[in-house]
């Protein structure tokens, strides 16, 4: 899991310098980053530098991706088109199709709610297109975010608003939720979005693996706010419950409309240490 993610802090930055060699040679970085939808990145491989034999060479990632290099070899990565890790994400910003997306009022309150801090191991199970993976991403830039979905068309979505929009440090898993997170990373933090009908499981397992794990559900059915109460009540959680109702302008003619949107439960729960 590690070689893919080693260099995921590079869609943060503006610039990067990196000392290669061992395992780590500068072929396999450029392929890792490649393969991780980094390829326009502008880079300059400066090999034997000082030596003979010494070659300096500059291009994007996916052309010297295709170059191999001597194992003395510095690379320094120029991204312009860097993610702002301070911006919250926008839906505008992200592709769509029939898949159901968490709208980005919701995303932000539940966000931070979450408390997330930079080095955070954190879930995003029913992960649907992306956009909280992404979000949580930006707040977690020195950790990682594993998106967990099942359904095919999703995953494909999920994995092209990750590659879009340069979240290097999300890692998209597909597969039944309650079989990938055994697989996984303890989690710090968890989102969930959908659960396939599995909520109370979901949650004692993520229990069971770190008694100390944050747990934020939302919910737009009352039966789903039950469910999500009764298994924190269980292990003993505390929560913290807010219903959002958000209502979006709409053009309608010289006039603006306000549009409605379904309320949204948010439920955060935690260890109750009292």
């Amino acid at each position: 899991m590690e070689e893919k993610v080693i260099f995921r802090g590079v869609s943060h930055i503006t610039g990067t310098l990196v000392l290669t060699g061992g395992a780590n040679n500068a072929s396999k970085i450029l392929k890792d980053l490649k393969q991780n939808g980094l390829s326009g990145i502008k880079v300059t491989a400066g090999e034997l530098l000082s030596m003979p034999g010494e070659r300096i060479l500059c291009g994007t990632v996916e052309e010297l991706s295709e170059i191999s290099f001597d194992s003395l070899t510095v690379l320094l990565f120029e991204n312009e088109n860097c993610v702002n890790r301070d911006m919250p994400l926008f839906d505008k910003e992200l592709s769509r199709n029939e898949t159901p997306m968490t709208k980005q009022e919701v995303r932000w309150v539940a966000v931070n709610m979450m408390k997330i801090e930079a080095r955070d191991v954190l879930f995003d199970i029913g992960a649907g297109s992306g956009s909280v993976a992404i979000e949580m991403a930006r707040k977690a830039h020195e950790g990682l975010v594993f998106a967990i979905e099942k359904k095919d068309n999703a995953f494909e979505l999920l994995c092209k608003n990750k590659s879009d929009l340069g979240a290097l440090n999300v890692i998209p898993v597909f597969g039944e939720a309650l079989e990938e997170i055994r697989k996984l990373p303890v989690p710090d933090k968890v989102f969930i979005g959908g659960s396939g009908g599995n909520l109370d499981k979901l949650v004692k397992s993520l229990y069971r693996a770190n008694e100390d794990v944050k747990i934020l559900i939302t919910a737009i059915t009352l039966e789903t706010l039950t469910e999500a109460l009764e298994a924190f009540k269980e292990i003993n959680f505390e929560t913290d419950i807010v219903c959002l109702n958000c209502s979006k302008s709409k053009k309608a003619g010289s006039y603006n409309m306000m549009i409605a949107n379904n309320p949204i439960y948010i439920i955060y729960g935690e260890k109750n240490d009292k």
